[in-house]
């Protein structure tokens, strides 16, 4: 029996293309454009899911990952994160900040390499190891946002060609880096996809160490080809995507059941509505970056708002939108035709939510949403033709 129905929305607007990290929206909200696009849908979806091997996502190591909504690269010269005079690391004090403002932070991807890399010989891994106190003091920091249950993120430089030689091959030095100092997983910089060395290596200990791997891009991956099998050691990815009135739904998401998880990055934006409209339609996650490279891009105070109460509710309900439905259904037909408020319903057994994001930018009249609060089949997802009418 169902047992509850949640209806959510982030409205107002505070503020589809697709190109592989994206599959594209219905021409309108009618009924009949909803069912001809979500046959299209499951039959693209089915296609170039079937030859993915998921089973990386359903590790016990990594299931706390796939919730982890919200994710600043942070750079190590941060004043909030790196207190010069006293040449300790802030941990507390960085937290405190993003958390006062914006709710708070899942992972960092904290980054002691670029733009320092050419300056002399040292690679990538020397500027870890350079930093102050080593790597003995990288391994305390990290511990310290463990502490506050955040997970920690390297970066990978694949361009750094130039500088001295670490002696191993970059899936070699980086995993024993992440090991080392206990990190979580990397960021691939500029890469478009991650080849599965970087994940076997992990793996190759007899215990194992499922990391996050997260490439920059993975444009044009899977999402229209089959033959790439990026998915299935890549669990995150960042998102860089085009923005159009209705929002367009994670590829990657629909192709792994709900479990990848894409930030989605937009590092120069002056207003993140759109970003963070798109991430929580899709249940997915947000790229927090305001030091860029040294660059001050702050989250404007509504932006932050905006934020925090999205990852409040992404938060909350957090297992049954990555990964607790396989099935969920984007662009589900709730309001008038006309409408500009879009709806993307996530359920199991027992509940339902629906994920509303208003893309008007001025305000609206009153609207009356067509909810399906009951399934006419109990174990089928409601198409266009069997919701009802909420009373």
């Amino acid at each position: 029996m169902l047992q509850s129905c949640l209806l959510l929305s982030l409205l107002p607007l505070l503020a589809s293309a697709a190109n592989g990290q994206q599959y594209y929206a219905p021409v309108d909200q009618s009924a009949a454009s909803f069912s001809s696009w979500y046959q299209d849908y499951l039959e693209w979806k089915s296609t170039n899911s079937a030859a993915l091997s998921l089973s990386n996502y359903d590790l016990d190591a990594v299931k706390t990952y796939r919730t982890n909504f919200v994710q600043p690269q942070v750079m190590m010269h941060d004043k909030f994160l790196y207190d010069r005079e006293a040449d300790e690391y802030t941990v507390d004090k960085f937290l405190q900040d993003v958390t006062s403002r914006y709710g708070g932070v899942d992972s960092v991807l904290i980054w002691p390499t670029y733009p320092n890399i050419g300056v002399d010989d040292r690679n990538q891994y020397d500027m870890h190891s350079s930093l102050p106190g080593g790597l003995k003091r990288l391994k305390k920091l990290v511990s310290d946002f463990h502490e506050a249950n955040v997970k920690v993120l390297l970066p990978l430089n694949p361009w750094d060609q130039g500088t001295s030689s670490s002696g191993e091959a970059d899936f070699e030095a980086l995993i024993e880096l992440i090991q080392a100092v206990g990190a979580d997983g990397f960021n691939g910089d500029t890469m478009n996809g991650v080849n599965a060395s970087y994940w076997d290596q992990a793996m190759s200990g007899a215990q194992g160490y499922p990391i996050m791997i997260e490439p920059e891009t993975m444009a044009n991956h899977n999402a229209f080809g089959p033959d790439d099998t990026d998915l299935e050691t890549n669990l995150w990815s960042w998102g860089y995507w085009i923005y159009e009135q209705a929002p367009s739904v994670s590829s990657y998401k629909a192709l792994t059941g709900g479990k990848h998880l894409t930030h989605i990055c937009e590092r120069w934006a002056m207003d993140h509505t759109d970003g963070i409209q798109h991430a929580f339609f899709n249940g997915a996650g947000f790229e927090s970056w305001e030091n860029v490279w040294g660059i001050w891009n702050g989250m404007t105070d509504r932006n932050a708002a905006l934020l925090k109460r999205a990852a409040g509710v992404l938060r909350a309900l957090g297992d049954l939108l990555q990964g607790g439905d396989p099935d969920f259904v984007p662009h589900i037909p709730v309001t008038p035709e006309k409408s500009l408020v879009y709806s993307t319903l996530f359920a199991n057994a027992t509940h339902k939510v629906f994920l509303l994001v208003n893309r008007n930018a001025f305000d609206a009249e009153p609207l009356e949403l067509s909810l399906p609060c009951r399934f006419t089949d109990e174990h089928a997802h409601p198409t266009s033709n069997n919701y009802t009418k909420t009373e």
